[in-house]
């Protein structure tokens, strides 16, 4: 069962499509979310960084995706994970998939 998220950021990097094993395609979205802004105007702590997957039918579904970088945006995603074995014994993966993505204008 996946969970579905909201959150708001900017955009900084959009690969180019890529081919998933079944045909369908799907391009990576680096995310910003700025640190928090105290009261006095002071950034406290780090920003994150999220790497979102968009998938879609055909590579072409994704034309003009690289206008997205450098906008900010509201994004709904779903996150899921995944355990499997490896060599030195259990791993785990978590995959936060784009369900939309709204450019925020300002």
């Amino acid at each position: 069962m996946s969970i579905r998220t909201e959150f708001k950021g900017i955009i900084r990097k959009v690969s180019e499509p890529k081919e998933t094993k079944n045909g369908n395609h799907f391009i990576e979205i680096i995310v910003e979310q700025p640190p928090y802004t105290n009261e006095f105007g002071e950034k406290k702590g780090q920003a994150n960084h999220y790497k979102v997957s968009q998938f879609k039918k055909s590579p072409d579904d994704f034309t003009g995706a690289e206008n997205m970088v450098d906008k900010k945006a509201s994004i709904t995603a779903y996150l899921n994970g995944n355990e499997f074995t490896t060599s030195t014994g259990l791993g785990y993966a978590l995959n936060l998939n784009v369900k939309e993505i709204i450019l925020i204008e300002n």
